[in-house]
């Protein structure tokens, strides 16, 4: 649906769809985006859901002997750890679930260096992910 509101393929129906149909395909991406908006809000409160996603992280940044993540991998662990420091800075009882659950993880197993060697520099989102990576250890570490 997205792609169909960016470029349409067939550059004569881009020009007989009119402003009308266009509203209503981006007014139904909205609404269907708002949807599932509100699931993942649901699921965050999902215990399993973030438990998942600490497992995740854990896997991916305790070996820095695996080879470089790759740019799908990459931003996905730019978005695991922003989930994950938006938990700890704003949620009380899941944070509180984290460090009583992962408390182990944390200390032992994620480390910093992992991620400066997981994450090739030359991605663009390497430097914002090792930022995350050093506030989601001194949150976690440190409460």
């Amino acid at each position: 649906m997205l792609t169909a509101l960016i470029c349409d393929a067939d550059p004569q129906t881009r020009n007989r769809r009119s402003l009308v149909d266009r509203e209503a395909l981006l007014s139904e991406y909205l609404d269907a985006a708002c949807s599932l908006l509100f699931e993942l809000l649901l699921l965050g409160h999902n215990l399993s859901f973030i438990g998942y996603q600490v497992q995740q992280l854990v896997l991916v940044l305790s070996d820095p002997q695996e080879s470089p993540l790759s740019p799908l991998q990459s931003v996905l662990l730019f978005q695991r750890c922003r989930l994950l420091l938006a938990i700890l800075q704003h949620n009380a009882r899941l944070a509180a679930h984290l460090r009583s659950h992962f408390r182990e993880e944390f200390r032992y197993f994620v480390k910093l260096s992992c991620a400066e060697e997981r994450l090739p520099a030359r991605y663009p989102i390497s430097q914002p992910t090792l930022q995350l990576v050093e506030q989601i250890l001194t949150q976690h570490l440190h409460r």
